[in-house]
C-alpha cells in the first residue's frame, strides 16, 4: 500500500514468514519453486529480456511501425497483428512491458497520441496469447493444474482452435474501432514538463 518494498521482496518475506512459524512446511514453501510451470514463465522471461537487451525488439518495432505515420488505422494494421504473433510464442506480459517504451518513443517522434496504440497494444498481446500453451501465464498455470489432477495437458496449439477466430475478430474490432473509442491524450511527461516550465 506504501510502496516500501518490491513485490519480489514482499513475496519472500511473506513466504518466510509463513514457514517460520508453522504455517506451511519447509517442504510446501519450496515446492512452488520446482514447478514446471513456474519455470516455463521464467524461461520467457529470460528471452524476452535478452530480445530487449539485443536490440532485436528495437529493429522489430521500427520494421512493423515503419518510419512515418499516414494514420492512426495503418498504424495499428501493422502494429496488431504482429503482437498478437509475438505474444502466441512469447508470454504476452513481456512483450506488453518491452512494446510500451518502443511504442512511446515511436510515437513521439511521429506526433502520434501514444494513448491511441498502448491499449491496442495490450489486447493485440492477450489475443495473441490465447492461441498457444506459452502465450499467457493463465494458459500455463491451467495446463500444470490439469496435470497435478491427473488428466492430460494441453498441447501446444491445442487453444487455436478457439484462439484464433476469437483473435481475429478482436483483431478487426482493434483496428477499424479502437481509435474511435481511446482518447488522443499527450504523455503524462510532457504535461510536467509544460508545468515545470
Amino acid at each position: 500500500a506504501v510502496d516500501l518494498w518490491s513485490p519480489d521482496a514482499i513475496l519472500l518475506t511473506a513466504l518466510a514468514i509463513a514457514t517460520v512459524s508453522g504455517i506451511i512446511s519447509l517442504e510446501q514453501a519450496v515446492q512452488g519453486f520446482g514447478n514446471t510451470v513456474l519455470i516455463a514463465l521464467g524461461s520467457l522471461y529470460v528471452v524476452a529480456a535478452a530480445l530487449r537487451i539485443s536490440g532485436a525488439l528495437d529493429r522489430a518495432s521500427e520494421m512493423i511501425l515503419g518510419g512515418e505515420a499516414r494514420s492512426v488505422q495503418r498504424i495499428l494494421l501493422r502494429l496488431c497483428p504482429s503482437v498478437s504473433v509475438y505474444s502466441a510464442f512469447l508470454n504476452n506480459t513481456p512483450v506488453v512491458a518491452m512494446g510500451i517504451p518502443a511504442i512511446r518513443g515511436w510515437a513521439q517522434r511521429n506526433r502520434i497520441p501514444a494513448s491511441k496504440l498502448l491499449m491496442p497494444l495490450s489486447f493485440a498481446a492477450i489475443l495473441g496469447g490465447m492461441c498457444t500453451l506459452i502465450g499467457t501465464s493463465t494458459n500455463l498455470i491451467t495446463h500444470g493444474l490439469m496435470q497435478e489432477y491427473g488428466f492430460q495437458g494441453l498441447s501446444f496449439f491445442e487453444l487455436a482452435w478457439v484462439g484464433v477466430p476469437c483473435a481475429i475478430a478482436g483483431l478487426l474490432f482493434l483496428i477499424f474501432v479502437s481509435p474511435i473509442l481511446t482518447p488522443a491524450r499527450r504523455d503524462i511527461r510532457y504535461e510536467e514538463e509544460k508545468k515545470r516550465e
